[in-house]
């Protein structure tokens, strides 16, 4: 609260000051008047008081409450669930296609090496 109160007070007396003691045009001058207006009004701000802290909470708004983060809690969870089962699908058809790439690859390399032997043999 010191703090408050100092800062809002240097704000005016150097905004004071470079009102009195600088040349300044019109702009300079509102933009100081601005300064010491935002320093007066720091000044009554801080003389309001805090508001009240709130009431405990009652036990059917705590029920309320556990009940919404258990839902968001359950939720999540379910989210959580289908992505695992995404991915594991996603693990089990890449298996696939890696065992059907390598069919093929294997069927690739087994007709090129026929083939060559094949154009080697009539050479």
């Amino acid at each position: 609260m010191v703090l408050k109160i100092g800062g809002a007070l240097t704000i005016l007396a150097l905004g004071a000051l470079l009102m009195v003691q600088s040349p300044a045009g019109p702009l300079q001058r509102a933009c100081v008047a601005l300064m010491i207006g935002v320093g007066w009004l720091g000044m009554a701000l801080n003389g309001r008081a805090a508001p009240a802290p709130a009431d405990a909470p009652s036990a059917d708004a705590a029920a309320k409450d556990k009940a919404a983060r258990q839902e968001i809690n359950n939720n999540i969870d379910a989210a959580l669930d289908h992505v695992v089962a995404l991915i594991k699908n996603y693990l089990a058809a890449q298996r696939l296609y890696q065992t059907d790439l390598a069919g093929l690859n294997k069927g690739l390399s087994d007709s090129s090496r026929e083939s060559m032997f094949r154009t080697s043999s009539f050479g």
